[in-house]
């Protein structure tokens, strides 16, 4: 890769999630040479994420009247287009959502724009191995106290197939949806690290759904598509749990990320298809335990 570019940017999309977005923003500010190379576009007007992201690169796109009707297939072309610009300027464009944290496997050394500069190898993209953080797998497991750091308070895990997605582009690519890239090999690097959120808490995802309900339900009444799924996660959520609390249990060390990359692509080779759940419950070591 070219000396020339700065080597990381990172870019998201949000609306609200203002607690995400605070964890968000504590976590990748330590990766990028300059704030600046945060890139972050609301979704609406939001004076508080404004404020959250102050420093950053940050726009914004219209929220009113524009619906749901094929919202993720436009989200991800804004994303795209600004990836295929910012390349030119930058050596790697990290894509990550609110709720997701991206990191080198503990113990590794390096910080996240080194190891990603060290580990391309002429890959347009390449894959983080994704893990969905469990809550309710234990019965006296505590609400989620935000001021210390989750995965010390959430240490089971599964490794989700849809969430080792690419998420760190190289070079300059054509189409693209969430898990693919046209004309690129899915490349899943063991020792790159995905965490999703989302459904680590059942407080914080009631909020989030209240938040969609309260502009979605206007949108459907309008007469706009919806897929639902914003409705019933929590539902949806314990449907999940259920099958992987019935898979046996293990331990997140190296070896066990390395089968779990040949079982997805193996997986995806044979079927062409990106399943959800690739694993059983796996705890995290316990130096995951002060990330995040």
């Amino acid at each position: 890769m070219s000396s020339s570019k700065s080597p990381l940017a990172i870019l998201t999309m949000v609306r609200g999630d203002h607690h995400w977005a605070r964890k968000w923003i504590a976590h990748y500010r330590q990766h990028v040479e300059r704030l600046k190379d945060i890139y972050v576009i609301i979704h609406g007007e939001d004076e508080e994420l404004e404020q959250i992201f102050a420093g950053c690169s940050v726009m914004s796109v219209p929220l009113r009247g524009t619906g749901l009707e094929n919202f993720e297939r436009r989200r991800l072309d804004c994303e795209h287009f600004l990836i295929r610009g910012l390349q030119a300027y930058f050596q790697c464009v990290l894509m990550v959502d609110i709720d997701e944290f991206v990191m080198p496997a503990p113990g590794d050394g390096r910080a996240l724009a080194e190891f990603l500069a060290d580990r391309h190898d002429g890959e347009m993209v390449r894959s983080a191995l994704g893990f969905e953080v469990l809550h309710g797998l234990e019965e006296d497991e505590a609400p989620l106290d935000l001021a210390q750091p989750v995965l010390g308070q959430r240490p089971w895990v599964y490794c989700n197939a849809q969430y080792s997605k690419p998420c760190a582009f190289y070079f300059n690519f054509g189409g693209a949806t969430h898990h693919r890239v046209w004309g690129a090999p899915w490349v899943i690097d063991p020792d790159l690290l995905l965490f999703h959120l989302r459904y680590c808490d059942r407080d914080l995802l009631d909020r989030y759904v209240a938040t969609r309900k309260a502009y979605y339900g206007e949108q459907e009444e309008a007469g706009a598509a919806s897929s639902g799924s914003w409705r019933r996660p929590w539902k949806e959520y314990v449907g999940i749990l259920r099958e992987v609390e019935a898979r046996p249990r293990g331990d997140l060390t190296p070896e066990t990320r390395a089968a779990l990359k040949s079982q997805i692509l193996t997986d995806f080779a044979r079927t062409n298809k990106v399943g959800k759940i690739a694993s059983g419950p796996l705890r995290l070591p316990t130096e995951f335990g002060a990330l995040l």
